[in-house]
This record gives structure tokens, C-alpha cells and sequence, in this order.
């Protein structure tokens, strides 16, 4: 197997990881880059590119899946610009929750309890997957943030379910007699 071989199989499996649309432009650009570093890498070994020079620099420039997830933007289900609005309405609605929450009827409080689980919900998935922020330090500190909200609140929302079944066992006995 010669250079370029290496070079085009890494770049048939960078490709094959991106959306069609995307494959070709990033094929070209990955092309272009890697045979000009390994061009350079020759010049300075001062042989030509051979196999072993060609897998060192695919190796250093990481893993296929690695690199296609520097082409695509990040996954997330709030847009980072939107977090901080996210983040407010979220405190706002919780704290509106906490406030009413004694005052809602039956019907409301099963609403209640939805919403909350909603709420544990993106928490939870904020906590294991982030990618709310650009900087993945805040990113992170973010995460053990939300990750400790859950640790709270599910248990919270644990006990709710439980008082609302019990409840629900309860009017459910006295309505038999």
C-alpha cells in the first residue's frame, strides 16, 4: 500500500460518517490538506512519502468519526445562543412551580407532576450529553451543575409520583365502600 491509498481510505471513512451533502466538499478539503502536510513531512524526513509517513499523519490527525464531528456543527436540542433565555425560563418556570404548587387541584397537580417530568427530562439530558456552551470547560462545569440538580430533583419527583398514587389508592378505596 502506498501513501496515497492511506490517505484515500481515511478520507472514504472520514466521508462516509458526514451527511451526502457535505462528503464531497469535505473529501476535496481533506485531500488537499493531508497531501500537502505529508508533502511537507517528506521534505523534512528528506525521503519521499511512503505508507509508514502517510499512517503516522493520519494517526495524528485522529480518528475518522472524530474528524467528520469537527464538520458538522454540535448536536443540541437548545441552540447554544438560546441557552441563556433557556436557562432563565427554566428558572422562572421553576420557581412559578414551587410557588403554586400547594395551591393546584387534582387536575393540576397531575399537570404539575407532567411538567416536572419534562423538566427532569432535560435537566437529565443537559446533564449527560451538554453541549450547551462554546467553551467545553464551561460546558462541563454546566453539566456537573445539572448533574447535581438531578441528583435533587429526581428523587423530588420521585416522591410526588409516590404521594399522587397513593393518593389516587386512597380516593380509589374510599369510593368503594
Amino acid at each position: 500500500m502506498n501513501a496515497t491509498e492511506v490517505i484515500e481510505i481515511y478520507i472514504g471513512d472520514t466521508a462516509r460518517l458526514l451527511p451526502g451533502s457535505q462528503r464531497e466538499d469535505v473529501a476535496t478539503e481533506l485531500r488537499s490538506l493531508l497531501n500537502e502536510e505529508l508533502q511537507v513531512r517528506a521534505l523534512e524526513s528528506g525521503r519521499p512519502p511512503d505508507e509508514s509517513l502517510a499512517l503516522s499523519l493520519v494517526r495524528g490527525y485522529g480518528y475518522p468519526n472524530e474528524v467528520a464531528a469537527r464538520y458538522q456543527p454540535p448536536w443540541a436540542i437548545i441552540d447554544p445562543a438560546d441557552s441563556t433565555n433557556f436557562m432563565r425560563a427554566a428558572i422562572i418556570g421553576a420557581g412559578a412551580l414551587v410557588a403554586i404548587h400547594g395551591q393546584w387541584h387534582r387536575l393540576t397537580r397531575r399537570i404539575s407532576i407532567g411538567i416536572n417530568i419534562a423538566i427532569v427530562c432535560l435537566v437529565l439530558a443537559f446533564a449527560v450529553d451538554g453541549k450547551v456552551f462554546q467553551s467545553t470547560k464551561v460546558d462541563q462545569v454546566a453539566r456537573d451543575v445539572l448533574a447535581l440538580v438531578a441528583v435533587g430533583y429526581v428523587p423530588v419527583l420521585g416522591l410526588l409520583l409516590y404521594g399522587e398514587i397513593g393518593r389516587v389508592e386512597r380516593i380509589a378505596t374510599t369510593t368503594k365502600v
